[in-house]
């Protein structure tokens, strides 16, 4: 599978849908990193996004989101895909869904909001540096839902210089924006923010596409840490697209923009100091296997506590503190393990 890597997205069995720019295609993988199928949906790349069951897949074309039926395989519908007048969507970006389904579309410098049936309902943003405005918007996403936010809240990361925020907005109950705030980049020492992603315990994980950094920040947006990797080799990303979180095997997958998707996987436990990647750490012998996937070796590199490298093979249940091994795989240009 040869691709370059665009907005990803996973549901909760832990399958990977992978948007391909350069094909317009919608790639798919197992949670073990192998190929499963693909879904020629002309798309962008830009943005998609999965419903948790798995049913529903939503994807950026250029001036339409399309709705692909996943059990019966058919395009369902398509936001925009009605011109009458004018366009509904100038230039459609990033794509997210709530808790009750919603869909949260990136339309150039506004954010577009629909109901699980697309309906539209609301949109708020717009072009300007004011509280909620964008220069450049370069992620988007819905945290999950929690005490007091039913719907999550709606992260928006503007990664212009003019305007370096990211921005936090709450909905009501109408989707309308009750409150938003603003958290400086500079705060974060961030220069240019792309992927954003949550996993289940609220930790917020942003990219620096300029840096090719992960910052990591707690609900709050109260700084825990960070993972850098400054020359090639085990954990670099070089220019990075996308990130999410997969929660069935506590990972985060990170797309880079050589075609690569690297995989760091997370210990539950809280991320308190910050802690550079560690050189020189030998390679650790796995001590149980996957069915079927013979016997190979681990190189990782501490990056933040409970954050670790993984080069593509599973560890036993002490060294990354989950429950069940798993056999996990870097994918690169050519949908290839990549381990060294």
């Amino acid at each position: 599978v040869m691709m370059i890597v665009g907005a990803m997205d996973m549901d909760e069995a832990g399958t990977l849908y992978v948007a391909d720019s350069r094909a317009g295609l919608v790639h798919t993988f197992d949670q073990y990193g192998d190929f499963l199928q693909s879904f020629d949906l002309q798309v962008t790349g830009r943005g998609l996004a999965v419903t948790p069951d798995g049913s529903r897949l939503y994807v950026s074309r250029k001036q339409s989101v399309v709705i692909y039926d996943l059990l019966e395989e058919v395009v369902a519908g398509e936001l925009g895909g009605a011109v009458i007048d004018a366009p509904e969507f100038a230039s459609v970006g990033e794509i997210d869904l709530d808790a009750d389904g919603n869909i949260y579309v990136a339309d150039g410098m506004t954010i577009k909001v629909y109901s699980a049936y697309g309906q539209f309902q609301n949109s708020f943003g717009g072009t300007g540096v004011g509280l909620g405005q964008f220069m450049q918007v370069g992620g988007l996403t819905v945290s999950p839902a929690r005490e007091g936010f039913p719907l999550g809240q709606v992260v928006v990361a503007d990664s212009s210089a003019t305007n370096a925020k990211v921005h936090v907005f709450t909905l009501d109950s109408d989707l309308n924006v009750a409150n938003v705030v603003a958290y400086p980049n500079s705060s974060f020492a961030m220069q240019a923010p792309r992927g954003i992603t949550y996993d289940a315990q609220g930790r917020v994980y942003i990219l620096d596409f300029m840096k090719s950094q992960v910052r990591v920040v707690d609900e709050t947006f109260v700084n825990l840490g960070l993972y850098s990797q400054a020359s090639s080799g085990v954990g670099y990303f070089g220019k990075v697209n996308d990130a999410i979180f997969d929660n069935v095997n506590s990972r985060l997958l990170v797309g880079c923009s050589s075609g690569r998707i690297a995989v760091l996987g997370v210990s539950p436990g809280a991320l308190v100091q910050p802690l550079q990647p560690v050189a020189g750490h030998p390679p650790l012998q796995r001590h149980a296997l996957t069915s079927g996937h013979p016997p190979e070796q681990v190189h990782h590199a501490r990056l933040l506590p409970g954050l670790y490298v993984d080069q593509g093979h599973p560890r036993t249940d002490d060294e990354l503190q989950i429950s069940q091994i798993r056999h996990l795989r870097i994918l690169d240009a050519a949908g290839c393990h990549a381990g060294h």
